[in-house]
Order: C-alpha cells, then sequence, then structure tokens
C-alpha cells in the first residue's frame, strides 16, 4: 500500500461513516508520517489497512457498519 492508497482508504471510511476522523491502526499507520518512498520496502508490503472510527457509540454501530461495506 502506498500513501494515495491509504488517503482513498480514509476518504472512503469517512464518507461511510458520515465522520470526518478515522484513526489509522497497524502497520499502515506509518503511511501517515513517511511516505512510501522514505520508508523501507517491507513497511509498505501490506494491501490492508485496519481502520476504525474515532468516535462510536457503545454498540459500536459505525465500526461495524464501516466493516460491513468495506471489510
Amino acid at each position: 500500500m502506498d500513501r494515495s492508497q491509504l488517503e482513498h482508504a480514509i476518504r472512503a471510511a469517512t464518507e461511510i461513516i458520515r465522520h470526518d476522523t478515522v484513526v489509522i491502526i497497524g502497520s499502515q499507520a506509518i503511511l501517515g508520517s513517511f511516505t512510501e518512498d522514505e520508508l523501507p520496502l517491507e513497511a509498505t508490503m501490506s494491501e490492508e489497512v485496519d481502520v476504525a472510527p474515532m468516535e462510536d457509540d457503545d454498540a459500536q454501530s459505525l465500526a461495524t457498519e464501516l466493516d460491513a461495506a468495506i471489510g
């Protein structure tokens, strides 16, 4: 995954949950601070990104909606 793919995932997630803030968890979070050109190849090999709503209710409705829409 490169930074543009991460940005696309963030845009998609925020549109789905109708909130403008999400948290990126896991190895691809590094792309928020560095471009893929600044990182070793191994740091960008993952094709998946873990995205979580910044705020959610006790039933985790937004997380469930996000998971159902894009996995």
